[in-house]
């Protein structure tokens, strides 16, 4: 259900021959806040520090600092993952030109790019540092450079579960032996299912959201959820959504919401009834009486991805507002929205923790 209700959008220059890959060995670091360095190796080889887990799915990421300034050398470093043999791994490798590459090897040193690009947002100066971040589902996955989604991942190839890691020196010559490149906070998790609840939401006159609860704590998470419309437009207005990162305290959450004229509308309050931060647009809803219409929502740090239907509608600026808390399912949100005795059903509202 995830995997159909976050689609990838799949849309080169190359750096020429890439070399062998060498581990160091070190402790495992389990999946929680490593830091260290990485030496460099030069030449036709480079070095990766691994996690020591195997998944196919997963949110992966690490901070890096750049070693020098590129005046003095080529530099890169990223993430290797699902690494279950030699030459056998995905890569997302960012580059002192500020370009990104993914690229995947089944089993030969060669390999194939699969996608690649420039980042506005990649630091590339002296002392500079970069989060880069993996969220992989099965055959799809999300890259991020600090923070921002940079690229949807084909992740169709090479689908065995095998290890995480960080790296530098993936590009012929990037690197100065002797010198190492730092990484801060590597983190790997696995998707950690909550719950699945389905129920009704009874209308009514008291102009407060009808809910119900997960009753979770989370930061970074996906959610899916289908809501039938509870009557036929000409009957009156209606509203739908899914609210998050709720601390639980009074007019204090994000959320995102769908209505009857075909609408989506994201808000974020901040202990008032008047949003702090608001986006809007359309979406290809079924609108009619009984129709139903399938939500979904991937969460990481501070970007989410809104899909109606199976079809992404927005890429949200999130960082206004709680960055945890709970997740629920509401409908009333607007003025005017219900109506007493009827009913909004919900179905299947499922949420995977990616803390």
């Amino acid at each position: 259900t995830v995997r159909q209700a976050l689609p990838a959008l799949m849309q080169g220059s190359r750096l020429g021959p890439v070399g062998t890959a060498t581990p160091t060995a070190r402790p495992r670091p389990g999946v929680t806040g490593d830091s260290g360095s990485i030496e460099h190796l030069g030449g036709d080889s480079f070095r990766f520090h691994t996690a020591g887990v195997s998944t196919t799915e997963f949110n992966a990421r690490a901070t890096f600092e750049n070693p020098y300034d590129r005046s003095m050398a080529g530099w890169d470093y990223g993430l290797l993952f699902r690494h279950a043999e030699t030459n056998r791994f995905h890569i997302v490798v960012v580059t002192d030109d500020g370009r990104w590459y993914h690229r995947v090897r089944e089993g030969t040193s060669e390999g194939k790019e699969l996608d690649s690009g420039w980042s506005s947002v990649l630091r590339t100066g002296r002392g500079d540092s970069n989060e880069i971040r993996v969220v992989a589902l099965g055959e799809i996955g999300f890259f991020f450079i600090n923070g921002a989604l940079v690229a949807d991942l084909d992740l169709s190839d090479g689908m065995a579960a095998g290890d995480v890691a960080v790296f530098t020196g993936f590009f012929r010559d990037n690197g100065v032996p002797g010198w190492t490149t730092g990484y801060q906070s590597f983190t790997v998790s696995e998707p950690r299912f909550i719950a699945e609840e389905s129920g009704q939401l009874w209308h009514d006159d008291d102009d407060q959201i009808e809910a119900f609860h997960m009753r979770t704590s989370v930061g970074d998470f996906i959610a899916t959820v289908e809501f039938s419309n509870p009557y036929p437009r000409s009957t009156g207005t209606w509203d739908y959504g899914i609210t998050f990162r709720d601390p639980s305290g009074p007019n204090d959450f994000h959320a995102v919401v769908v209505d009857s004229d075909g609408g989506w509308e994201y808000f974020v309050r901040d202990g008032s009834t008047t949003p702090a931060y608001r986006e809007s647009g359309r979406a290809a809803l079924n609108l009619h009486g009984g129709g139903t219409n399938l939500l979904a929502l991937l969460v990481v740090g501070d970007t989410a991805l809104f899909s109606v239907n199976g079809t992404r509608v927005a890429e949200l600026d999130i960082s206004h507002g709680a960055d945890t808390g709970d997740i629920w399912v509401g409908t009333g949100f607007f003025f005017g929205s219900e109506r007493p005795g009827a009913v909004t059903e919900y179905r299947d509202f499922s949420v995977w923790s990616l803390d």
